[in-house]
């Protein structure tokens, strides 16, 4: 947001300090669209926006723009991953110790799904666990689990922090956790 408008994240940041709010508070599925778009037109195939605690907003290309990158050379997983726009709420946690790291951890999750071949959602889905994993210890490594650990962490019925999207067009795949935006196709 800083990057591409910088005019309302000043805006923000300025409403937010003077009103003591979160600056995730004014962030809205509309704002992330808009940002998606641009990233987009800008030449990026694959988008994840950590938003702190509010989740991971994903959002790709379309299949023929997807097949140029090697990892989706093959049409049906091209497609599998094309046009998908969705808000991923975080896990929860006992206790946040420290945020160091935790957007990088979470894209390392988020690649390591993808060269694994996990779908798009699934692997957004990662990106949020190991990013709650990460901000349960002081440094940036020790709090995150082994992939096999995250798994089944995921799969024994990890809880998200229940959070709500507001925007134009986005409705709720699971309520609370997940949210198609406007520009989700889904094949």
């Amino acid at each position: 947001l800083f990057m591409l408008e910088r005019e309302l994240f000043l805006d923000w940041r300025e409403r937010a300090t003077r009103d003591h709010l979160d600056l995730l508070d004014f962030l809205t599925g509309d704002v992330l669209t808009r940002l998606g778009d641009r990233l987009l037109d800008m030449g990026a195939k694959v988008i994840l926006i950590k938003c702190g605690s509010r989740g991971v907003y994903g959002r790709t290309a379309p299949a023929k723009t997807m097949g140029e990158l090697p990892l989706f050379r093959d049409a049906h997983r091209a497609r599998e991953w094309a046009s998908r726009e969705i808000w991923r709420a975080t896990f929860s946690v006992d206790r946040v110790v420290s945020a160091t790291g935790a957007g990088d951890s979470a894209i390392a999750g988020f690649l390591a799904s993808a060269l694994r071949g996990l779908t798009f959602e699934d692997s957004v889905e990662m990106a949020c666990a190991v990013g709650a994993c990460n901000v349960t210890a002081m440094d940036a490594l020790s709090g995150v689990l082994s992939w096999d650990e995250t798994r089944r962490r995921i799969a024994t019925g990890w809880k998200p922090n229940p959070t709500e999207i507001h925007g134009t067009g986005w409705t709720p795949l699971m309520p609370q956790t997940l949210w198609a935006g406007p520009r989700h196709e889904k094949t």
